[in-house]
C-alpha cells in the first residue's frame, strides 16, 4: 500500500515487520500546518481508492 500511495503522490512511512508484528503493518502519515484542505482531501481520496483497489474497504 505504501508504494501505491507514493505512486499516487502521497508520501507515507510504511511500518513493517520486525518493527511491528508480522500481520500488523502500518502506514504513518504526518499532517503539518502548511497542508491545505485540498491536500487532505486528495490524501483521503487516494487512500479510499487504493483501499478499494486492494479490497480493504468494507
Amino acid at each position: 500500500m505504501g508504494r501505491l500511495l507514493l505512486a499516487n503522490g502521497i508520501y507515507t512511512n510504511s511500518i513493517m515487520y520486525p518493527a511491528v508484528a508480522l500481520k500488523d503493518a502500518r502506514i504513518r502519515q504526518s499532517v503539518i500546518a502548511t497542508h491545505t484542505k485540498a491536500h487532505l482531501d486528495k490524501a483521503l481520496n487516494v487512500l479510499a481508492y487504493i483501499a478499494k483497489k486492494l479490497q480493504l474497504a468494507r
